[in-house]
C-alpha cells in the first residue's frame, strides 16, 4: 500500500486521505493524481468541443437545406426536368465561420443560355416575365421593347412559383432536421468521449 501524503492539509485518522498541496487522493492503496486526471478530462473535453464543431455544423445546415431543396424539385415545374436538376445546396465559405456558423443557399445553378441543361431562365419561372417577341434586325433592344408596350401593352407569362413555396411551407420541417442531425452529433459525440474516458 503506497504512503499517505504528509503535509498540513492532510486529515490523519481516515482511510482516505486528500491532500492539497500534492493534488492526490490516496484511499485503501488506490492513487489518483488530479492534476493529470483534469488534464486528461479536459483533453476529451477538447476533442468533445472539436466533435461538435464545424462538421456537425455543416451536417445539420445540410440536413435542413436538403429539406427545402426536395420540396422546391417537388414543386418545379416538370417539362424537361432542367429545373428540378439544377436546384442545389451550395456552401458559402465566405460567409461562415468555422466552428460557429456555416452558411448554405438552396437555389438554382443557372447556367448561361444555348448551353443543353442549364436553368438559365429559372427566374422568369419563378417571378413572372414581360411576354416578348422577336426583334427586328437593325432595331435596338430599347426600341423594341418600346414598341411592344405600345403593340401589346404590358402583357405578362404569370409566375409559377416553385422555390419561395419550399421556403415557406417547409421552415420548421427544416429546423426539426437541423435539431435532429444536431443530437445525433452531440449523441455521438458523447458515446465517443465516454468510450474513451472508460479507458
Amino acid at each position: 500500500m503506497p504512503s499517505r501524503p504528509s503535509c498540513l492539509t492532510c486529515r490523519p485518522g481516515s482511510s482516505s486521505t486528500w491532500c492539497a498541496r500534492r493534488w492526490a487522493v490516496v484511499a485503501d492503496g488506490f492513487t489518483l493524481d488530479a492534476d493529470a486526471f483534469v488534464a486528461s478530462a479536459v483533453q476529451r473535453l477538447d476533442g468533445l468541443g472539436e466533435a461538435m464543431g464545424e462538421s456537425a455544423l455543416r451536417q445539420a445546415a445540410v440536413a435542413g437545406a436538403r429539406v427545402f431543396q426536395d420540396d422546391a424539385r417537388l414543386r418545379a415545374p416538370v417539362r424537361s426536368g432542367v429545373l428540378a436538376r439544377n436546384i442545389i445546396i451550395k456552401h458559402i465559405p465566405e460567409q461562415s465561420e468555422a466552428d460557429r456558423l456555416q452558411v448554405y443557399f438552396v437555389t438554382v445553378r443557372h447556367g448561361s443560355f444555348g448551353q443543353d441543361g442549364d436553368a438559365f431562365y429559372w427566374r422568369w419561372v419563378e417571378f413572372g416575365h414581360q411576354k416578348s417577341r422577336p426583334k427586328a434586325a437593325g432595331t435596338s433592344w430599347a426600341g423594341h421593347r418600346a414598341a411592344m408596350q405600345l403593340e401589346f401593352g404590358s402583357s405578362r407569362v404569370a409566375a409559377r412559383p416553385y422555390m419561395r413555396p419550399a421556403f415557406e411551407s417547409r421552415r420548421d420541417a427544416a429546423l426539426q432536421a437541423m435539431r435532429d442531425r444536431l443530437r445525433e452529433a452531440v449523441d455521438a459525440a458523447l458515446q465517443k468521449f465516454h468510450q474513451a474516458y472508460s479507458r
